[in-house]
């Protein structure tokens, strides 16, 4: 559902967390920074594949 064009992300997601301690908000930090690093890797890998070889992953029917 989340997407620039009908969604208002602001108010897309709204999360509670409780009560955390500083190691665990670091540790949080750190996992979440983790993964963006990784999606930014897919998102180049993706966009450095030529248009003719971004076909689907599966090969002939």
């Amino acid at each position: 559902k989340v997407c620039h064009s009908c969604t208002d992300v602001k108010d897309a997601y709204r999360i509670t967390l409780g009560i955390l301690t500083v190691d665990d908000t670091h540790a949080m930090a750190a996992q979440l920074e983790s993964f963006a690093l990784e999606f930014e890797r897919m998102r180049e890998l993706l966009c450095s594949i030529p248009a003719h070889q971004a076909g689907p992953a599966e090969g002939p029917a």
